[in-house]
Order: C-alpha cells, then structure tokens, then sequence
C-alpha cells in the first residue's frame, strides 16, 4: 500500500538546522518544498525515500543557500511511487 505520513520535525522552533520525519508505505521520490508564509517558494530537496521511516534535514537556508530570517515557514512532502501519488505539509518556526 502507497501512503505517506508526516510523523514531524524537531526541533521546532530551530536556529541551525531541522529533521522532518516522514513514513512511506513503499519506495517513492520525494520532494520537500519550503515556503514563506506569504507563498514565496525558499528551498526544494528532493529524496530518494525508502519503505518505512526517513529522514530530510533542512539546514534553514534558501535556493541561494543563505541563512533564512526567523518566522514561520510552511513546508511540503510529495512523495511519488509508479502512477501514485501523496503529500503532506506542515510549519516550522525559524529563530536566529
């Protein structure tokens, strides 16, 4: 069975960096996409997930990797397996 289920990320709030820990049903691509609050796309991985749990760091930096400001970001999990297809999001909280 294909799922994905975002289990969270610590710590929250964070200064360095960040785990977001996630669970898939089987193998997947996945692509964690960081955002401003305001829909400003700030970084985008992208992973080779396994059956069971994983693991992405985040290292608070943007697309340039430079340090992000502190305030809240909101982040999105897709994981891709054959035709199928999931997603989970959530935020996190940056303080410099």
């Amino acid at each position: 069975m294909f799922y994905l289920y975002l289990v969270s990320n610590f710590p929250n709030p964070f200064n360095d960096e960040t785990s977001i820990v996630y669970e898939l049903g089987r193998d997947a691509d996945v692509q964690l996409r960081v955002y401003t609050v305001s829909g400003e796309l700030v970084k985008v991985r992208n992973e080779k997930g396994v059956t069971g749990y994983n693991r992405i760091i985040w290292d608070g930096t943007n697309k340039r990797n430079k340090p992000v400001s502190s305030g809240v970001y909101l982040y999105v999990l897709e994981a891709v397996s054959g035709e199928e297809r999931a997603n989970a999001r959530s935020k996190c909280s940056v303080v410099r």
